[in-house]
């Protein structure tokens, strides 16, 4: 209840619900948790509706925003966290299906984009033309920005260009031992 209250009243959540040009915000959010609840369904009843229904879910998701890429690896996240101490390679096992799944969505999705967009017009984060290691490393410092923000909510503005980062910037690196921390403490 009190992370829902959090969830509701936190500032960084206004800028997806007052401008309508972040709706796929919204979308994508939507989205991503019909394919979780649908999972979660599937596996509680077992039909085989639920699976197309949360394919189709994830694509829809993947299709209204990028973000929603990170679902495959929240749900491992989440079935580590879940599963008793000693059957968290059974828990993986039992649901390999699932991340197989959804990495096959992923590769629907994405595979055609870039190649339609090979020359460099299709981008979400970083600047036309720059490598994938720029757009690993500039994605690591938002990460890390919206961490921030979480925590100390400040400097916030519905006008932001994230600065695009090198991967040899060394706060690309700390980032990645942070979202690394994350990741372990939430494993944890």
């Amino acid at each position: 209840m009190v992370t829902a209250l959090l969830f509701a009243v936190h500032p960084i959540h206004t800028e997806p619900v007052v401008a309508i040009n972040y709706r796929e915000d919204l979308l994508a959010t939507f989205f991503v948790l019909a394919t979780y609840v649908l999972i979660l369904d599937h596996r509680r009843r077992g039909s085989p509706w639920r699976i197309l229904g949360a394919a189709a879910c994830f694509g829809l998701a993947l299709l209204s925003k990028e973000t929603a890429l990170i679902f495959p690896a929240l749900l491992v996240g989440i079935d580590v966290a879940l599963a008793p101490p000693d059957g968290v390679r059974r828990t993986l096992r039992a649901n390999l299906g699932w991340y197989m799944l959804l990495a096959a969505i992923v590769a629907m999705v994405f595979l055609p984009m870039a190649l339609a967009f090979r020359d460099g017009h299709y981008t979400s984060v970083a600047r036309d033309g720059d490598s994938i290691t720029t757009r690993l490393a500039t994605s690591v410092t938002i990460v890390i920005d919206y961490v921030r923000q979480l925590i100390v909510p400040t400097g916030m503005s519905p006008e932001y260009a994230p600065a695009v980062a090198r991967a040899s910037d060394p706060g690309v690196w700390a980032g990645m031992g942070v979202v690394a921390l994350l990741v372990i403490a939430a494993a944890a």
